[in-house]
């Protein structure tokens, strides 16, 4: 299933992008409390952390995908992890694999090289466009 990667215009303010300010926890017997409303700040932080354009997951082995903008164009990265519950049952991400996740780990491997040179291909498309159109 190929997944929608776009990009935010580069004239995307900050602004354009907080949270709102007020939250509410519904029950069903309707609005039950007014949840703490965020600070600038943190609504700054949720809306500048940097989100990854594209995941591959297989069972709790996942793939995230970073692009780096570069004067050269876009060049990609990729951290793997695996997803466990502690002994507390709280989910933990590591990045360390056990023997049975290494097949489904180059797998993934297999399937983010491929989906890189498809976001590669739609870079080089996407500047060709824009030198057209100046």
């Amino acid at each position: 299933m190929r997944r929608c990667c776009s990009r935010p215009s580069r004239s995307t303010t900050l602004a354009a992008l907080s949270l709102p300010s007020v939250f509410y926890a519904f029950s069903p017997e309707g609005v039950s409390e007014k949840l703490p409303t965020l600070s600038q700040e943190e609504n700054l932080i949720m809306t500048t952390t940097p989100k990854p354009v594209d995941e591959v997951r297989f069972g709790a082995v996942k793939a995230a995908i970073w692009r780096n903008e570069t004067d050269n164009g876009s060049r990609f990265n990729v951290t793997f992890s695996r997803s466990y519950r502690d002994s507390e049952g709280e989910w933990k991400s590591t990045s360390s694999f056990r023997r049975d996740d290494l097949l489904v780990l180059a797998k993934i491997a297999d399937r983010v090289h491929s989906r890189i040179f498809a976001l590669q291909r739609e870079d080089r498309k996407d500047r060709h466009e824009e030198s057209d159109q100046s």
